[in-house]
Parts: C-alpha cells; sequence; structure tokens
C-alpha cells in the first residue's frame, strides 16, 4: 500500500481501520476473530510513524474464501481515498510465519530542512562520524538506549539538490529507531522537525538475504 498526502496524518490504528471499512465496502470475504468482539484478521507488518509517506506499506489480510489478487485490489481502491492506495496483492501460505514477526529493514527517504547546511562536505562529515560510533545512545521512556545497532547505513541521497539522506533502519526483537530520531541526534530538534519522511522500501530477512515477500 502507499499513503501520502493528507494521509501522512493519519494514525496507524485510524489507517487500520480505514482498509478494514474499505475491505467491508467491497465485499472481500474476510476472516474474523471469535469470542464476543471479533474483529476483521488484519495486521500491518512495521506500523507507520505519524507524518511518514510510504508507498510500501504491508497488510496481512485473512481471508475464508479465494479471490483473485487483482480483482482485490480493483475493489478496495474503490473504496479507499486517493491518498491510500493498494499496489499490490499476493496469496501468502497460512501455514507461514507472521510478516511482522522476522526481522525487517525500511529504506527511508528523508528530506532534511534547506537551510540546515549549505556544506556537503560537513554533512558527510557527521554521517562519517556517526557510522563510526558503536554506540549512539538517546533518552526514552525506559532510558537512555544505543540506536546504532538498527542504523545499518547511511548516506547522503544525491550529489547535488537539496539536502537528503538515504536511511536503512532495522527492526528486530530488540528494538528499533524512527529516523527522525536519528536526524534528531545528527543535527537537532529543529531539522527532526523540519524534516520530512518517506519510507521507500522494506524487506523481511528469509534465508540469510533481504527480500519482499
Amino acid at each position: 500500500m502507499s499513503r501520502d498526502g493528507s494521509a501522512r496524518w493519519i494514525s496507524h490504528l485510524d489507517a487500520q481501520r480505514n482498509l478494514e471499512r474499505a475491505i467491508r465496502r467491497a465485499g472481500i470475504p474476510i476472516s474474523y476473530t471469535e469470542g464476543f468482539h471479533p474483529r476483521p484478521v488484519v495486521s500491518f507488518a512495521l506500523p507507520l510513524p505519524l507524518g511518514y509517506g510510504t508507498n510500501c506499506e504491508w497488510a496481512e489480510i485473512c481471508l475464508h474464501e479465494k479471490i483473485d489478487p487483482q480483482e482485490a485490489i480493483e475493489t478496495l481502491n474503490n473504496y479507499l481515498s486517493s491518498s491510500i492506495r493498494v499496489l499490490e496483492a499476493k496469496e501468502m501460505p497460512v501455514s507461514g510465519p507472521s510478516l511482522s514477526a522476522g526481522c525487517l529493514k525500511s529504506v527511508y527517504h528523508v528530506c532534511l530542512p534547506g537551510d540546515l547546511c549549505h556544506d556537503r562536505a560537513d554533512l558527510e562529515a557527521k554521517i562519517g562520524e556517526f557510522l563510526s560510533l558503536e554506540e549512539a545512545m538517546i533518552s526514552k521512556k525506559k532510558g537512555p538506549v544505543n540506536i546504532r545497532p538498527f542504523v545499518e547505513n547511511l548516506a547522503l541521497a544525491s550529489e547535488s539538490g537539496p539536502p537528503a539522506l538515504l536511511m536503512e533502519i532495522l527492526k528486530s526483537g530488540t528494538g528499533s529507531v524512527k529516523p527522525d530520531r536519528v536526524v534528531e541526534l545528527l543535527f537537532g530538534p529543529a531539522a527532526r522537525a523540519g524534516s520530512s519522511y518517506f519510507r521507500q522500501g522494506l524487506f523481511i530477512q528469509a534465508e540469510g538475504k533481504w527480500a519482499t515477500p
């Protein structure tokens, strides 16, 4: 799925509700949980932080009848807003692990504030200094956290133009970090607030390699 424009400011729970509503309206044969308050069996692999855009948000939907994936795409998009689009659908094995259960890698494109720094060498120096660290500590509610293990790679996105970063972030059982916290550590709170964030890649680790489902 893709989310951009006004959909950047929809919370994860609201995005899930929007998808569930579209599924019901489209008449897609979704399965429900058991109990007093049945819920559609829908889950997202990696919730998108508020304010972020993406073209690779994964949702797992459990159905009780098989349907054509291409038909599901066309039908769902008729009931979703123009800022939320289903781009691809695949049939997945029921017995397989959940997409959210494994180690994930996200690739983010981060547009930094234009007035942050006009010296490319200075930006590259800050990035190089960060990558050379074994520990990079930030404060969270539970206390100081070393975020360095979660940043697999960090680089300038292009050789010219407005300053932007490409950031590869890992998510595993030990945790993860949001790209805006990395920006804050490197350039300060104003840069964190003034940057825009877009997730342009999402991969799952399978047989020692990064792949899409």
